[in-house]
């Protein structure tokens, strides 16, 4: 079927709506902004197209969006836009839905130039997309949405997450083995999209998971369907929970995935309450927006783990062998004090960050140990570390130059002597610095953190500078070798500025 002309601007379809701007579409559908010509309230206007190759088939087409158009006007969501009118003309139909303002995922994703998403911002959206999947797969029979992905959700200026484009959107039909039509997008539709199976509510689990998956690793799914890496190894300020519960939205056999999106609302919900209780109340600003870092602590990050060991434990049989069965999420623990019973053991502060982090940071600080107590025992040996004052020569008649030479050399052991001594008060100043900037940076934290390796590198820089007023003038090949030591230590310190994973 060959392609319909556009609707070009102020055209007026059906006697009351006035067409704004073409806002997208492909070969079989369009959505135009439009408004309407009595009321002037604006409007979404999704142009749909028959799909048979010959009249009758065409009308069956027409017939079926008609139906489904009927089924989209009943439903009634703050996240889901409202279909207030549908009709038909010239061999096509016509949805009017309200106009939702704001952006696409999608395109926050381009501006954020591909990098992952600001964690506390996606767990809200996610957790607003699982009510709007909640409310739909709760209709009789439920509707399958088959198409969530970043393009088709919009964040609106409240910072509230809007589902579009209800194009492939059907009601599960009881008794089916497959779907009779393929529809999807690739990366983000389940296998049983593809011929696979029939679609079900745990369909859109799958894409929500792939969704998730892309906004919070920044790696888009349609490059490679169906593989999906662990997320904390392509952004280790995932929590391990929350990698855990993305994994298990994206198993290949519908059966492994949670069990409905309440479920996995449930876990997000909580995975959030971590994020909120480690870091503050998070602000509304950084919910609009892409900035903040967002995390969990440790001890919250374990507590969380212990529900996803539960539910996996009990998705296990009797052999050991993983149960296909929905059981996945038990109720979260929703007190400090039941999440602290239930935490074990706290291990590292290290063990939620990446195998090279963990190595650097161990580099780090098997320095940073000497490097302390040499600054505590600096004041009582500072005296032992001045450089000697040679012996005064004593003329006698015989070769000249030799006396010279020698008493060169006692003029530049004194005059190296007194400059030491007179440095005095700046070796206290810069032992003091460094000290502390190690401490605070490295020791103090026991993990690394943007402002700790910022310490970190100043408390390098003053250990140069430290060495330099100790060992020159009088001892230059002592000062260049410890300061190409201390200067290898910037690499792992600069290394480490971007692994903070609080």
């Amino acid at each position: 079927m060959s392609q319909t002309p556009v609707l070009t601007e102020g055209h007026v379809i059906n006697s009351r709506y006035r067409v704004i701007s073409l806002i997208g579409g492909g070969a079989m559908a369009r959505v135009y902004k439009v408004e309407h010509v009595e009321l002037g309230t604006l409007h979404a206007l999704k142009e749909q197209q028959g799909e048979g190759e010959d009249d009758s088939t065409t009308e069956s087409a027409i017939e079926t969006a008609l139906r489904e158009a009927r089924f989209l006007s009943k439903l009634s969501h703050p996240g889901i836009p409202k279909v207030t009118d549908f009709f038909r003309e010239g061999g096509k139909v016509y949805l009017v839905m309200d106009f939702v303002e704001g952006q696409t995922l999608k395109s926050i994703l381009d501006r954020n130039g591909g990098r992952p998403l600001d964690l506390p911002t996606v767990l809200r959206w996610g957790i607003q997309i699982c009510d709007v999947l909640t409310y739909l797969h709760s209709q009789t029979p439920p509707i399958i949405f088959r198409d969530i992905k970043p393009s088709n959700l919009i964040r609106r200026p409240d910072g509230t997450v809007s589902m579009i484009d209800f194009g492939i959107a059907r009601r599960v039909r009881q008794g089916a083995s497959s779907d009779t039509i393929v529809f999807g997008s690739p990366g983000y539709a389940p296998p049983e999209q593809y011929g696979q199976g029939q679609t079900d509510p745990r369909s859109d689990i799958y894409a929500l998971g792939a969704t998730l998956h892309h906004l919070l690793t920044g790696r888009d799914p349609s490059t490679a369907p169906f593989k999906w890496p662990p997320m904390r190894s392509l952004n280790p300020q995932i929590p391990t929970m929350l990698d855990k519960l993305v994994l298990k939205c994206v198993e290949m056999e519908s059966g492994r995935r949670p069990e409905s999106a309440e479920v996995v609302g449930r876990a997000l919900r909580y995975a959030l309450q971590l994020v909120e209780e480690g870091t503050g109340a998070v602000e509304i600003g950084n919910v609009l927006g892409l900035g903040g870092t967002g995390g969990v602590t440790q001890a919250q990050m374990e507590a969380a783990a212990v529900v996803v060991q539960q539910a996996e434990a009990e998705g296990r049989g009797a052999e050991g062998a993983p149960r296909t069965g929905p059981t996945f999420i038990p109720a979260p623990i929703t007190s400090p004090q039941a999440a602290a019973a239930a935490t074990p053991p706290a291990p590292s502060r290290l063990a939620n960050y990446a195998p090279l982090h963990q190595f650097l940071y161990s580099l780090l600080l098997s320095f940073t140990v000497p490097i302390l107590l040499f600054c505590v025992l600096f004041p009582f040996f500072r005296s032992q570390l001045a450089p000697p004052v040679l012996p005064e020569p004593v003329q006698v008649t015989g070769d000249q130059s030799e006396y010279q030479r020698l008493l060169a050399a006692y003029q530049h052991s004194v005059t190296a002597h007194r400059i030491y001594e007179n440095l005095g008060a700046v070796h206290y100043t810069l032992d003091a610095l460094v000290f502390l900037a190690f401490f605070l940076g490295v020791v103090r934290p026991m993990r690394p953190t943007m402002p700790g390796m910022v310490l970190a590198i100043g408390g390098i820089l003053g250990l140069i500078c430290l060495s330099a007023t100790i060992f020159l003038p009088a001892r230059g090949l002592i000062f260049a070798a410890l300061a190409v030591v201390e200067a290898l230590l910037l690499v792992p310190a600069a290394l480490l500025l971007t692994a903070d994973s609080t």
